[in-house]
């Protein structure tokens, strides 16, 4: 039986409209971000950690400033993990940063065209480029990308460049 104590945005067990969640394991502490409505109306990613397994255990963080924040990922680059979500519904291809240390406060990944989505969903990954580290978003979706709004089914690709919390 769960606790009944957990309630609200922070409780890690189930709340109505929790999306995009994402799992990793780093030094031995699973770390588990669920995409939340918060009291605001609006979406935020909450932070979760658990030392004793990916499926309990899990105590409340910190979560993302603002809203609109959606198709979230942890990434890794070289030996740091950071989180990337969406981050506006009405710009494209801007995607904030945070480290895994703290979700309140975040770089931002642009990308070099602004025809991405709005939200994310795809893979980031840090890329060998010549003699410099780049971000490459890789995507199946593109705003107005086909006769439809979203183009799903197609892959997209987009190099980011270098920013400062990743150097």
């Amino acid at each position: 039986m769960k606790s009944q104590a957990q309630a609200g945005s922070t409780a890690f067990y189930a709340v109505e409209n929790d999306e995009d969640p994402d799992l990793i394991l780093v030094n031995g502490i699973w770390h588990l971000a669920i995409c939340r409505v918060g009291t605001d109306g609006k979406y935020h990613y909450h932070h979760f950690i658990s030392e004793s397994g990916p499926f309990d255990g899990f105590r409340f963080v910190d979560q993302t400033p603002g809203g609109e924040k959606t198709g979230g990922m942890f990434v890794r680059f070289g030996d740091r993990v950071c989180f990337v979500c969406g981050s506006d519904f009405k710009r494209r291809a801007v995607y904030d940063v945070y480290p895994l240390s703290d979700f309140t406060h975040c770089e931002h990944l642009q990308c070099n065209y602004d025809d991405g989505g709005f939200r994310g969903w795809g893979t980031v990954m840090e890329l060998p480029c010549g003699t410099r580290r780049c971000c490459v978003w890789l995507t199946f979706d593109r705003h107005n990308g086909s006769a439809w709004n979203w183009s799903y089914g197609n892959l997209y690709v987009y190099d980011s460049g270098t920013f400062p919390l990743l150097t």
